[in-house]
């Protein structure tokens, strides 16, 4: 797509601090995060879409395992509360689906761009102290990104970045 970000901002970057409204009415901010878990964004253009729906759910169906890993899951777009509200109901989401309005967060790990009016499918996963250890567009699945959090928890693996690039575990 054209329109797209050529690249997403990649692993091994800083994560991009955010305090947003979650469906349920609670704040979430990045630095509250922080330090107590590592935590996935689901950057997902909109609510109530087939396959932004079949998404959501593939990640709330191995929720478990992530929390297990001291992962915590989060939805991002720029729906409102009571739309996200209504989509969480409906399709019994057990993770926050947060309001990026005016797509400030999905601009800054570039998966939106300043005068698209669109917020493009994508997935990070950042670590404990805030760096971004997996980037990929599209629709990863979630079993992949489970992974990755688990051997970040393992080893300190240091995940995937733009095109594939490894970027090599400290010792």
């Amino acid at each position: 797509d054209a329109l797209r970000p050529a690249n997403l901002l990649g692993a091994g970057s800083e994560a991009p601090s955010f305090e947003l409204l979650g469906h349920d009415g609670q704040t979430v901010r990045s630095e509250d995060l922080k330090d107590e878990s590592h935590y996935i964004l689901i950057f997902y253009p909109g609510d109530d879409t087939p396959g932004c729906t079949l998404q959501l759910r593939s990640f709330n169906e191995l929720l478990e395992r992530f929390q297990e890993q001291s992962c915590q899951v989060f939805g991002v777009n720029t729906a409102s509360v009571e739309s996200h509200s209504s989509f969480a109901g409906k399709q019994c989401y057990e993770f926050p689906l947060l309001v990026d309005e005016g797509r400030s967060l999905a601009t800054a790990y570039q998966t939106a761009r300043p005068g698209v009016p669109r917020t493009f499918r994508a997935v990070f996963l950042v670590d404990r102290s805030g760096i971004v250890r997996l980037a990929m567009k599209d629709y990863p699945g979630p079993d992949a990104v489970l992974r990755t959090v688990e051997r970040c928890n393992e080893t300190g693996y240091k995940g995937t970045g733009r095109k594939g690039r490894r970027l090599v575990p400290e010792v």
